[in-house]
């Protein structure tokens, strides 16, 4: 494998310090991750939670305590030997394509904007593929298109690379660095900053861009279940307090949901963070 190291960065997160090592591969970054037996998942026993924090669960009118639904929504403590790894900084997402006029796919929406002239853009999503006119200022149109992959494509393309997706312990590992805390800053958010250090710009203590949106869902090699976020779901239904519906952006947060992540399009709600395993010497 052909990583170029860069440099080494001084960084703190949360109030803790981590020397970040950043490699290139190509022109993509990564940063190295180290390994060790790491104490994994959320002690719900151990939670004390403010009222507010409670009270957050039941503007839902929920019939569950705060600790059952954490139990529920979090991966349960647990110890694993995790690798040394070389992670992506940042996920990968399907990308837009300009799309061939002539391909069938396209013919209903042409039909619909050839119709409707004061419609700009028109979309339709398939089993395999998202696909999208959009109406140009003269009048033209352009289609676009954003193939999925199966979660066979997804492993056999990454394997081509060298490369590999993180198992489910290896993504909350490289995530949270170890943190036993709600969240990868701590166990709160407040009014003033309800969601420190998330976002595009956002950095975690190893200096990975993760868990960065509640709909940053990213593949993991475990089947069917999904990391970082929700897909937006708590936030949009807004059904319950700010606490409760921030939860999806924690790194013990977790979705297993094969109605929602299909075999034949992986990613068409997920996204990939590639990761290369370090050889032992």
């Amino acid at each position: 494998m052909n990583f170029r190291f860069t440099d080494i960065v001084e960084h703190e997160y949360a109030g803790r310090e981590f020397a970040v090592a950043n490699f290139h591969l190509g022109s993509e970054k990564f940063v190295l991750c180290p390994g060790e037996k790491a104490t994994l998942g959320f002690d719900v026993d151990a939670f004390v939670p403010t009222q507010d924090q409670i009270d957050s669960l039941h503007e839902d009118d929920s019939d569950w305590t705060l600790q059952q639904y954490l139990a529920y929504s979090f991966t349960p403590k647990r110890v694993r030997k995790i690798p040394t790894l070389l992670v992506a900084k940042c996920r990968r997402n399907q990308v837009w394509q300009t799309g061939e006029f002539d391909d069938p796919i396209f013919d209903e929406g042409f039909e619909a904007l050839q119709s409707n002239p004061s419609v700009g853009s028109i979309s339709s999503l398939l089993d395999h593929a998202e696909v999208r006119i959009d109406r140009s200022d003269d009048g033209s149109f352009k289609p676009i298109t954003r193939v999925f992959y199966s979660m066979k494509e997804v492993q056999s393309s990454l394997s081509d690379e060298g490369l590999r997706l993180p198992s489910a312990d290896e993504w909350e590992y490289v995530c949270g660095a170890g943190s036993k805390t709600v969240f990868p800053w701590g166990d709160s958010i407040s009014s003033d900053n309800p969601l420190p250090s998330v976002g595009p710009e956002s950095r975690k203590l190893f200096g990975l861009i993760i868990a960065d949106s509640d709909r940053g869902l990213e593949l993991v090699s475990d089947h069917h279940f999904i990391r970082g976020g929700d897909g937006g779901a708590a936030n949009a239904y807004g059904c319950c307090g700010p606490f409760v519906s921030e939860l999806p952006y924690s790194h013990h947060y977790y979705m297993k949901d094969e109605d929602l992540f299909s075999e034949a399009a992986a990613t068409r709600f997920a996204s990939v963070r590639p990761v290369f395993q370090v050889p032992q010497i």
